[in-house]
């Protein structure tokens, strides 16, 4: 047994000396991989290969194979940023003479609020904290508003953020008024909140910039002698932006107690209960500097030319 083990020790060893002879000498410039397995060896131990392995290594780009290609291959970690991606902002136009419920549709077709939150912003939220608080101080009536800061959210163009807060919106819009109207609309006797509502209506009486201010001597001329404004657009304003958002049951008590008058200037004495639009710069000046003119009437025929007259009889008589 023992001459056998010799014999399998020398015939194995002849083989491995056969084999290191077949190994070609590696390039002047290369060499041999080496892998440490851990600090507690003295030193590095050298990988031996195969002429298979070393032959599959050649062919390889990297030049490395086993452990070392899989190091060198793999991509580094990238941590992902922290950092909040930036707020979406969408540009929004609102025209001269919109309304609060044309506003409310408008954001939340723009995705900026919805159209019902932003309606409870206008009529609850508490603005009494902001410096632009000052424009909002001659509002009267509240209970029979409709829309408690109509005729304030300045017309413009404005930037702002996709599904921002409602009142933040609202409040974009008030300071933007703050700073355009500022004491520029002032009438004697009158607070601002009154040149509002007039110049609300002539907006929507005219959309000639031209004859806005004879609109106004008419219907200043009309309160000063307690006639009733009989405006047809405060009556639009009832059904188109009023009636419409109300459910029959409310529309009925309305009528029911009469509550439409307060801004159907053919049954209140004066001036509605508040604003029924946001005006424009020019029917705001219209209102706080009216022309000066004997006139009670006016009307446009079908060519838009307007007829002012100082009688009813030539009111009717006038084509």
């Amino acid at each position: 047994m023992r001459r056998f083990r010799s014999a399998v020790f020398l015939f194995a060893a002849a083989l491995f000396l056969s084999a290191c002879g077949r190994q070609e000498a590696p390039a002047a410039s290369s060499s041999k991989p080496f892998i440490t397995y851990g600090s507690s060896r003295a030193e590095s131990v050298q990988a031996e290969t195969s002429s298979a392995e070393i032959s599959s290594a050649e062919t390889s780009s990297s030049g490395f194979t086993g452990m070392e290609s899989h190091f060198l291959q793999s991509e580094p970690f990238v941590p992902e940023s922290s950092a909040p991606p930036e707020p979406t902002t969408v540009k929004v136009s609102i025209p001269e003479g919109f309304s609060v419920p044309q506003i409310a549709k408008r954001l939340e077709e723009k995705k900026v609020c919805k159209a019902a939150d932003f309606l409870s912003a206008v009529n609850n939220y508490d603005f009494s904290p902001f410096d632009y608080a000052p424009l909002l101080s001659g509002i009267t009536s509240l209970p029979k508003r409709w829309y408690r800061l109509e005729g304030y959210l300045c017309p413009a163009t404005y930037e702002f953020y996709i599904d921002m807060e409602p009142h933040n919106a609202v409040g974009k819009m008030l300071r933007a008024a703050y700073n355009s109207y500022g004491n520029k609309y002032a009438y004697p006797g009158w607070t601002f909140d009154q040149v509002l509502t007039l110049a609300s209506i002539i907006e929507k009486e005219t959309g000639k910039t031209s004859e806005m201010k004879k609109i106004s001597s008419v219907f200043h001329n009309r309160l000063k002698k307690g006639i009733q404004l009989k405006s047809d657009a405060t009556i639009y304003y009832i059904e188109n932006y009023v009636r419409l958002f109300l459910t029959p049951a409310q529309h009925k008590a309305n009528q029911d107690n009469n509550v439409y008058k307060d801004y159907n200037t053919y049954k209140c004495k004066a001036l509605p209960a508040g604003p029924i639009c946001s005006p424009s710069p020019a029917a705001l000046d219209a209102a706080a500097h009216p022309a000066d003119t004997p006139y009670l009437f006016f009307k446009s025929d079908a060519n838009g030319v307007y007829h002012y007259s100082e009688t009813g009889s030539e009111h009717v008589a006038s084509k």
